[in-house]
């Protein structure tokens, strides 16, 4: 179930490259999922942390808005499987 719009964006996790990273957001844009993806080298310039309030791990964020979080899990995680890190307060 969609929660109701807040404008707010939660991380759902990491992908380790730039292709992965096109992958994810071309997944979640074709299901009409609003998506971003912040690269690793620009989160760091600009305090932007991950789900866990932190910088651990490289690779690049990937951000939706908090209502499509649950619907674009299920979409990436058909899409990568194993090779998305997610994050644990995320899911």
């Amino acid at each position: 179930k969609r929660q109701a719009p807040d404008d707010s964006w939660v991380s759902i996790g990491r992908v380790d490259s730039e292709l992965r990273a096109e992958m994810v957001r071309g997944a979640l844009e074709s299901s009409n999922i609003p998506s971003v993806v912040i690269s690793g080298a620009f989160r760091a310039g600009t305090g932007i942390q991950d789900a866990s309030g932190t910088f651990s791990g490289g690779g690049n964020v990937v951000l939706v808005p908090r209502e499509f979080r649950e619907e674009a899990e299920v979409i990436v995680a058909a899409v990568l499987g194993d090779d998305f890190t997610w994050d644990d307060l995320a899911r």
